[in-house]
């Protein structure tokens, strides 16, 4: 197959939506069939893959430094788009390059499915000047008129499929979970980072990975660990990414007494993520907004046991009891568990190894070959029942 995935977020930007990209075109190449991506044109960066073709672009600098796609200057993009003789449409948002998705299986008279990555209503606070409850209803809405205006949609995990019908959603939707390079995160080397980490005998290393920004719960997050570092001299904490709330979360640091058992150090390169995985001893995640959680998957896949608050799909990688534990919204609470497990070593190691197990179902083999399954069924279904636009 020959397919056409459309994306306003991809490469260099780190994040869970381009791993999830990159994953997958990884794993359908694998397979046999070509992936092209089109997404914004990304000042100074020069694409390696020839099959990523770049829309214009300006940047959009509030709260976050991305370039957005000029649609109506992308001719160029689109006649290249039109000579691929694509099979198929894969649309990640549904807005901006998801409109230029659907443009393009309109003219191509092929189908299209859209990813619902997010809860979009969540990420209001990156748009600025519209007034907030506005942005939101929209944000709901939206997004769902959309998907169904498409052939089928993907979820990521079963409890957002329930939500999106909840809201609406009328078109047949699969779940797929985004892959995951299991192999690279479990031969990871983190022995590097605890040297330089100045980690000594008998310290556990705690790791926390995720975009700096309200959504993802940090603050909460920050004071479940101080709780933990002051009951246990012998933790450490580590926290790596970025966002537009690192200039609070440094101030925040600053400003504990337990700052020094405290390492923040800011995104680092993608290639280097699996290390710090395989440094830690343990993940705690606090976010209340996933579709799937690829952090938390990612760290499964390194074999690190689990404490995070219970929300979205988290409760389909972390089966608490087995490989981790699931808590309220609370600090108090996701701390106490989490000094359960830190001062539990034989717990650790019986969760890490169920963490092992549960990886495999992430795989980006499993994955997909799961998304080739759903592309063929549409594809087919879509011949016998060609629409007219």
């Amino acid at each position: 197959m020959r397919i056409g995935i459309y994306s306003n977020n991809y490469l260099p930007i780190i994040s869970g939506l381009t791993t999830s990209i990159e994953n997958f075109r990884i794993g359908l190449a694998a397979k046999g069939h070509r992936v092209f991506v089109f997404a914004p044109h990304f000042p100074g960066y020069c694409d390696k893959n020839p099959d990523v073709f770049r829309y214009p672009s300006f940047n959009f600098r509030y709260r976050v430094d991305y370039p957005i796609a000029i649609n109506i200057l992308g001719w160029r993009t689109r006649k290249i788009a039109d000579n691929l003789k694509l099979d198929i449409v894969h649309s990640q948002h549904p807005n901006i390059l998801g409109a230029e998705a659907q443009r393009t299986a309109r003219r191509n008279n092929i189908p299209i499915i859209f990813t619902y990555h997010t809860f979009y209503e969540y990420y209001v606070h990156y748009i600025p000047l519209v007034p907030r409850s506005l942005v939101t209803y929209f944000a709901r809405t939206q997004p769902i008129d959309y998907a169904n205006k498409c052939d089928a949609v993907v979820a990521p995990s079963e409890s957002l499929r329930k939500i999106l019908i909840q809201r609406g959603l009328k078109v047949p939707c699969w779940v797929i979970p985004s892959g995951v390079d299991i192999d690279k995160f479990q031969k990871a080397d983190g022995k590097e980072i605890r040297e330089k980490l100045k980690l000594k005998a008998g310290e556990v290393l705690l790791m926390s990975l995720c975009r700096i920004s309200s959504e993802k719960n940090i603050i909460l997050l920050l004071d479940a660990v101080e709780l933990i570092l002051h009951r246990n001299e012998s933790v450490r904490f580590l926290l790596v990414g970025g966002g537009h709330q690192e200039d609070e979360v440094r101030q925040k640091i600053k400003k504990s007494s337990v700052a020094n058992r405290i390492e923040f150090l800011g995104a680092v390169p993608m290639d280097e993520v699996p290390k710090y995985y395989k440094a830690a001893d343990l993940f705690i995640y606090a976010s209340l907004t996933e579709t799937q959680g690829m952090v938390v998957t990612e760290a499964m896949s390194a074999g690190l046991p689990i404490v995070a608050v219970g929300a979205g799909g988290i409760y389909e990688a972390v089966h608490s009891g087995k490989n981790g534990y699931l808590t309220e919204n609370d600090a108090v609470k996701l701390s106490r568990k989490t000094l359960e497990l830190i001062e539990d070593e034989g717990k650790r190691r019986a969760f890490s190894r169920e963490s092992l197990k549960i990886s495999q179902n992430f795989s980006i083999e499993k994955t997909s070959s799961k998304m080739i399954c759903l592309y063929e069924k549409v594809i087919k279904d879509y011949g016998q029942n060609r629409r007219k636009y």
